[in-house]
């Protein structure tokens, strides 16, 4: 029962928060966006709005659609006093910061940014730890107001709050010289740890010197341009030749300039997609083959080529486009006709360069990537890379594309030539070295090095040549000289890791040459740094790359697993599952760090028909369940693919005893009713024609691992998800939607990240997955 002050001050809140919705909403393009808020929060109110309604062991980040580089902007926040909870944020990050962290201590990672001032502590905080109280001289018991100000001022590079009678000053300071001149975007974000806490924020002044005017007049006018464009292209107009050419390399100029700016990009490939799903655009380049033996047909056909490379980078949208209307038929032609064509050599080699380079972009696509498999179109590039009949470029791109396009089983018996081999080491040395590799017409940069390597290390022979070439020194210099960028260093940890199994599992240790390798590089120093990193997976491999040196230099690994016994006394006392009706004890698998190195496997497997790679739960236990006997009747387990669902810890019983993963909706079988998460589209917010009644998997664990909670259990945090079999052909595949704007996890792109089936007959709880970790002091 609410006492009369009570619901006074409640209604002064919700009148405050109505006049701010009602005096700025529409007149901002300031918003909260679910694609860049934790799956525990909620929007509303026309994007102003943030709301934390369950309960959660995380630390849960809204982060607004917009960034700046400069320019003066001031936010006016409403945050009433009894809707803050025990920790309240509000600041700015750069896009690096996930939405979504497990343990509320400590909420951020140190090599991720995000600078904000907590206000229920009334203390300032830079990437997790505390810098100074704020505002200065305040009782510690001082409470902020419910209206108050922040404003970024990035000209000046300060962050500072006041409220209308009184200034806090200067909270942040130098950050243009830090972020801003150096091109580095800053994000408004909000962070929410308890249930109940809501807040609303509004930009009243945006002083940009490249407004979103500009931005918008600058899309207006491409989009009348790229009308024009199509249209031309439709009518094939002859004497229009030299405007089409004009046109589109005015989109290849655009293509670099909006890159790094997320949201004009994706507005450009809509813009570019929804006038007729580039269907002018691929018409186009048939008609420019066809004519391809006249001069102005090259020119034609190399420029819209081009520009389907170059715009299907980086994302998912424009790819499929493309190829729904039959792109990769295009390709093959191509190829086809090239044999035949008399042309100069330079000009042939680019053709292919575009054309093989557009595939590379294209296959990072899994469901492209399956299409290109059907086609046989990797037979074709295998061709494309014999050294003596084709130019170095066409062979590096061809084996560049083929690193994403064969399944990891075919990888195996790929054996790259030498020549090509050392051309890599050569460019991927140069790249450490310089930020990247000019070859010809192209230029390679340290991912796409270490990406390359990284596919062509599933041989074993190319293991062994690579090996002779100090493979592993020049790995050492990236993770010395590349030690800003998580995803190089990951990269390059992954490659040591397919050399060191290698090793172990031809030497056992007997190989004096390898433990010199290791010795005179430093590389034992190297990693033992990297494992002292917070970021959680470069400590992991770090771990698993130390304990397989010792096994091919000392014979032994010296470690002890601490996982296995944790995961059964928390499943005996916390979960208090029957084990005889669901677990098949056998099976079980422990992958932590020390019982994955003593097995000595690889860091995924693939499973399924066609084959879908998927990484192992490393870091995880592994309970196995009894799988139905439908599912073994349709060998589940070796025609279905794998992928992971996380939870929270105290769902699991229920889920065990349904058997199976249900949809929203669907009623439990102790009377629970399944719904959407908070955040994520419902019956009542969704767009036109989605259906929010799917089951939810992923290939990724480290995607499935934002969806499971921490629970807090005798001083540690414990995860739980289910490993499950999912039927080939019944499933689709679509982007994450956690809003995190890096790669999550290197195997696999984010456009790819969910897999969504109406069929819950098609998905079986194949094992579950237990992450102890124990809590830092």
């Amino acid at each position: 029962m609410e006492s009369n002050s009570d619901f006074d001050n409640k209604s002064t809140i919700e009148q405050s928060t109505k006049e701010i919705i009602r005096t700025f909403a529409g007149k901002t393009a300031f918003k909260w966006d679910n694609y860049e808020s934790s799956p525990n929060l909620e929007i509303c109110n026309l994007g102003l709005t943030v709301k934390k309604c369950l309960s959660t062991d995380t630390a849960d980040i809204a982060r607004s659609t917009s960034g700046y580089t400069e320019g003066i902007h001031i936010f006016k926040v409403n945050w009433p006093k009894k809707k803050r909870g025990e920790v309240a944020i509000i600041g700015v990050s750069t896009d690096q910061v996930p939405v979504c962290r497990s343990q509320i201590v400590q909420i951020f990672d140190s090599n991720e940014v995000l600078l904000g001032w907590d206000i229920v502590n009334n203390q300032s905080f830079f990437n997790g730890n505390l810098i100074k109280n704020y505002p200065k001289d305040r009782n510690p018991n001082y409470a902020v107001p419910e209206n108050f100000y922040m404003i970024l001022d990035l000209d000046k590079g300060i962050l500072a709050f006041r409220t209308d009678d009184e200034e806090f000053g200067f909270c942040y300071c130098e950050l243009n010289s830090i972020f801003a001149e150096q091109g580095i975007k800053l994000y408004p974000v909000i962070n929410l740890t308890s249930a109940g806490s809501e807040v609303t924020v509004v930009e009243i002044h945006n002083s940009s010197h490249d407004p979103s005017k500009r931005r918008i007049g600058m899309l207006l006018e491409m989009s009348v341009k790229w009308r024009m464009l199509n249209s031309m292209m439709i009518h094939k107009s002859s004497d229009k030749v030299n405007v089409i050419l004009q046109i589109i390399q005015e989109f290849l100029e655009l293509n670099f300039m909006v890159r790094d700016d997320l949201w004009m990009y994706k507005t450009y490939l809509k813009m570019m997609t929804k006038l007729d799903d580039t269907r002018a655009l691929n018409l186009f380049q048939i008609f420019s083959l066809t004519q391809i033996r006249d001069s102005v047909g090259v020119q034609c056909f190399i420029a819209v080529s081009r520009l389907m490379y170059y715009y299907t980078w980086g994302n998912a949208l424009f790819p499929i486009a493309l190829v729904n209307q039959k792109c990769l038929d295009t390709i093959i032609d191509t190829f086809q006709i090239m044999p035949k064509l008399s042309i100069a050599q330079d000009v042939k080699s680019e053709i292919l360069v575009n054309s093989i380079g557009l595939l590379h972009n294209l296959s990072k696509v899994t469901i492209i990537k399956d299409e290109i498999i059907r086609k046989r179109i990797h037979g074709i590039l295998e061709n494309y890379c014999d050294t003596i009949a084709y130019p170095p470029t066409v062979c590096l791109i061809s084996v560049m594309t083929l690193g994403n396009v064969l399944y990891s089983d075919n990888r195996q018996a790929w054996i790259v030539p030498e020549k090509l081999l050392e051309i890599l080491v050569e460019l991927t040395i140069k790249a450490i070295k310089e930020g990247h590799a000019k070859f010809s017409t192209m230029y390679v940069f340290p991912r796409e090095a270490l990406e390359t390597l990284l596919a062509i290390l599933d041989c074993a022979e190319n293991c062994h040549f690579l090996l002779k070439r100090n493979l592993i020194g020049i790995l050492n210099d990236a993770l010395i000289q590349l030690s800003n960028d998580n995803v190089c260093l990951e990269l390059a940890q992954q490659c040591l890791n397919k050399l060191f199994t290698l090793i172990v599992m031809t030497h056992e240790g007997k190989d004096q040459q390898y433990r010199k390798i290791v010795k005179v590089n430093g590389l034992v120093d190297v990693l033992k740094k990297l494992d002292e990193r917070d970021f959680n997976y470069l400590s992991m491999t770090s771990k698993i790359c130390l304990y397989k040196i010792q096994k091919f230099t000392i014979g032994k690994i010296k470690g002890e697993c601490i996982l296995e016994n944790l995961s059964r006394r928390f499943l005996k006392e916390y979960i208090n599952i029957d084990n005889k009706s669901y677990l098949l004890n056998q099976y079980d698998k422990c992958y932590c760090p020390v019982c994955h190195s003593i097995r000595n496997e690889a860091e995924g497997v693939s499973h399924g028909i066609p084959p879908r790679y998927h990484s192992l739960p490393i870091g995880w236990f592994r309970f196995a369940l009894k799988i139905p006997s439908q599912a073994k009747s349709e060998r589940a387990s070796e025609t279905w693919h794998r992928a992971f669902h996380g939870t929270r810890v105290d769902r699991v019983y229920t889920i065990l005893r349904q058997e199976e993963l249900l949809l929203p909706g669907e009623m439990t079988a102790d009377g629970h009713r399944i719904k959407e998460l908070p955040g994520h589209y419902n019956n009542d917010n969704k767009p036109e024609g989605f259906n929010t009644k799917r089951i939810f998997v992923s290939p990724s664990l480290r995607y499935a691992n934002y969806y499971s909670p921490g629970k807090q259990w005798n001083g540690c945090t414990v995860k739980a998800a289910f490993q499950v079999l999912i039927k080939p052909n019944c499933y689709n595949i679509g982007p994450e939607t956690i809003g995190v704007k890096k790669q999550i996890d290197l195997m696999y792109s984010n456009y790819d990240l969910e897999w969504f089936t109406e069929n819950r007959s098609s998905v079986v709880l194949h094992s579950l997955l237990i992450k102890i970790e124990k809590n830092e002091k």
